[in-house]
């Protein structure tokens, strides 16, 4: 039964349905988006088809935005609303996507979750 639930977390851990739950995460909308993909490619000729689908996270710990995985970025509407008014400058808001985005090619591994799966797993046998 453990067993099932760490591979359907493993396997699910990017969809939709656990970016909600894990950060209370929803699709952002089109001003929103284009408000942060503006801010890591400033012209708009250069993006492609490689940028990260944009989430609003009404739950994230530690900060205000995340990069669960290299295809999603997650970010608070404080974030975007600081981006917007131009209190953070499109080059501050790309280098503090771009620390998210090296922290996500930890978290994202399939090996880093599943070793705290296992660790999570230790303690509930206790």
């Amino acid at each position: 039964m453990t067993a099932a639930i760490g591979v359907t977390r493993v396997i699910g851990r990017n969809t939709r349905p656990m970016l909600w739950w894990r950060f209370g995460a929803t699709p952002a909308n089109a001003f929103q988006r284009d408000t942060m993909l503006t801010a890591i490619v400033p012209i708009a000729s250069l993006r492609g088809r490689h940028q990260p689908s944009v989430w609003i996270g009404r739950r994230i710990i530690g900060g205000q935005v995340v990069m669960p995985s290299s295809t999603a970025l997650v970010v608070s509407p404080e974030f975007v609303g600081q981006v917007a008014n131009g209190r953070l400058t499109d080059r501050q808001a790309s280098a503090i996507i771009s620390q998210a985005l090296g922290a996500a090619e930890v978290v994202d591994s399939t090996l880093d979750t599943c070793s705290r799966l296992t660790a999570c797993r230790g303690s509930w046998l206790r």
